[in-house]
């Protein structure tokens, strides 16, 4: 029962990227159905089962000794010779097999405990608890360390949580499957230039790539009113335009493979424009004497106004700052951004600026702190608090639901 227990839990990263463990978003869909399977494994499985099969290993060892002691006989060399051979197999599966062999733990853990089994009730609890208390607070210390450690080994991380890549080229990935006739789309923010790397595998076998990042911020994608660019053949797009629609509302075809995901990188430094444009501007009305609310409805009404204004400056009011976008993924854009500029021999200079304001608010506050928050910077600076009443904790999408549509390019239609 406890072997079949974890096995419940191990399909998720036997039948889908490895990520999946430990990310259920990652991959493939988490909702309905998927969310309710995912949960009940978590609360009922999730480890459980191994520490049933735990408790069975050391009960094992313990039940062995008594045996061969009532036998007469040392039971220690069957007992290493048992977990040497146990280590021997897992070393075999972890490098033949699957890498996320358990096996060797076991047989180290069994090497360490042999010694300890004549110890009495009460020494194996202080020991079993002083090594719970000495783990729990070193994985809590390295959660905490992960905003100072080389940026490589944590993008490496990130790699590891957020597939992009690895979906597509694992050997269980999706072009595995591709065939003629299937259509592989890439949703995220992604280099336009690795979306075409991809691309070209997913052609090769006979299937049709499409880049189709959104735009309009989460709580636009949670009422369906978010945008969406397409780029692809614009036969593919007719066949997709369906289920697009579906999905947003506004829906624009930007050309080739890779048009899409440059104009959402351009797209996404206007905004990051507009948000460190609209934190100064704050900070600067306040130590003028400005009223906060008063500010803000100027602006709003003014020819400065923008959609970052009128979204993400009431939740920096509010003082919550919750846009559920963080710093690490702002320098993630204005460094895609950056990357197409030099490319493209474009000597920007508002954008290495952002680069380096982000840089130092993410060291200052953390990479998974939220991007507006970046305002803390001039906060700190001044000592003033950028807060007015009235705002509320998230953005709020007020915009009526329509059905989703194409549209069509000024001086195209």
């Amino acid at each position: 029962m406890a072997v079949l227990g974890i096995l419940i839990v191990n399909i998720e990263g036997f039948g889908r990227v490895l990520s999946g463990y430990m990310n259920p978003t990652s991959g493939s869909g988490f909702s309905g159905l998927d969310q309710w399977v995912w949960g009940a494994v978590y609360l009922f499985a999730d480890t459980k089962f191994i520490s049933i099969f735990s408790l069975l290993f050391g009960a094992g060892i313990a039940m062995m000794s008594d045996r061969a002691a009532r036998r007469g006989v040392s039971g220690t060399g069957l007992h290493y010779r048992r977990q040497f051979l146990l280590l021997l197999i897992g070393l075999l599966h972890a490098y033949l097999i699957w890498h996320g062999d358990i096996l060797v733990s076991y047989a180290l853990c069994g090497f360490i405990l042999y010694p300890l089994r004549n110890l009495s009730a009460r020494w194996l609890l202080l020991i079993g608890s002083g090594a719970v208390l000495f783990v729990v607070p070193l994985w809590g210390l390295m959660g905490m360390s992960m905003p100072y450690w080389p940026e490589a080994e944590r993008l490496a991380l990130e790699a590891e949580w957020a597939p992009s890549a690895e979906v597509l080229e694992a050997n269980d990935g999706l072009l595995s499957t591709m065939a003629p006739g299937k259509i592989w789309m890439e949703m995220s923010t992604t280099d336009e230039a690795e979306v075409r790397r991809l691309g070209a595998k997913v052609v090769a076998l006979g299937g049709e790539p499409v880049d189709c990042p959104v735009s309009g911020g989460c709580h636009r994608a949670g009422t369906g009113n978010i945008s969406i660019f397409a780029g692809c053949e614009r036969s593919t797009f007719e066949r997709i335009l369906p289920l697009l629609t579906t999905m947003g509302r506004r829906i624009l075809h930007t050309g080739p493979l890779g048009s899409a995901s440059i104009l959402k990188v351009i797209t996404n430094y206007l905004a990051t424009a507009n948000l460190v444009s609209c934190c100064e501007a704050l900070v600067t009305a306040k130590a003028a004497g400005m009223d906060l609310n008063t500010t803000w409805e100027a602006m709003r009404i003014s020819s400065g106004n923008s959609f970052v204004h009128e979204t993400e400056s009431q939740v920096i009011l509010n003082g919550s700052r919750d846009i559920s976008f963080t710093m690490d993924l702002v320098r993630k854009d204005i460094g895609l951004f950056q990357a197409i500029a030099d490319r493209c021999g474009v000597p920007v200079e508002l954008n290495p600026v952002m680069v380096d304001i982000f840089k130092d608010g993410a060291e200052r506050y953390g990479p998974r702190e939220w991007s507006p928050n970046i305002i803390r910077r001039l906060e700190d600076a001044t000592g003033l608090p950028i807060l007015a009443p009235g705002f509320p904790a998230e953005m709020v999408d007020d915009e009526p639901e329509e059905p989703g549509h194409e549209v069509i390019p000024k001086g195209r239609d």
